[in-house]
């Protein structure tokens, strides 16, 4: 079986899916793919001509901060970093399910932004919607630096919360504690695989 998962910024997405790792679950994160992409010499190549040398830190890295400054300041610079690097994880993701399905795997996470509005969804067999607190979400998008209001306008490009959770077939609730979100993924995971196990038989 394979497993999106959809959510707000801030929602726990990542918290999940290592909870479904803990468990067995084979996971794909796709912002990893991204991440690993855009340190390759050529894509780096590519970033200095179009934003300058500044967009690499004095470690040889990519220079994440100013590359979220300018694709969030300018969609067409979004546009063109997505045109990049989509191709490429997006053919690593398809080879992962791939192989995925010509194993013995039982259950495969897929972590994916944007997942409700790329064609990636048609590969899930089934969706989750991980719901956290408003107030709970700001508090952890600023553990990453994000100035106030930055999470609201990163969202409004993305599909409406309700709309994600009319694809979802289970929602978590992860606004409280750890051992709470990990009882309902423990939950969840025993009666995915029963579903799975049930129409193979």
């Amino acid at each position: 079986m394979i497993l999106g998962i959809l959510g707000g910024i801030g929602s726990g997405k990542s918290t999940v899916t290592e909870m479904f790792a803990a468990l067995g679950a084979e996971t794909l994160d796709a912002d990893a793919i991204a991440h690993e992409l855009i340190e390759q010499e050529e894509t780096k190549s590519t970033l200095r001509q179009w934003w300058g040398d500044e967009i690499i830190g004095a470690d040889g890295k990519v220079d994440r901060k100013k590359i979220q400054e300018k694709v969030f300041s300018d969609a067409q610079e979004l546009v063109r970093l997505e045109k990049l690097l989509h191709p490429e994880v997006r053919r690593r993701i398809e080879k992962k399910i791939d192989a995925f399905k010509e194993s013995d795997g039982k259950l495969l996470v897929l972590d994916v932004p944007l997942l409700a509005s790329s064609p990636l969804r048609d590969f899930c067999d089934e969706i989750i919607f991980v719901n956290s607190d408003e107030a709970i979400r700001e508090t952890r998008v600023k553990t990453r630096g994000w100035d106030p209001g930055e999470r609201e306008r990163r969202e409004s490009s993305q599909a409406p919360e309700k709309e994600k959770i009319s694809l979802a077939g289970s929602v978590i609730n992860n606004s409280g504690s750890l051992d709470e979100t990990r009882r309902q993924i423990e939950s969840l995971y025993e009666s995915l695989l029963a579903v799975d196990f049930t129409e193979k038989e």
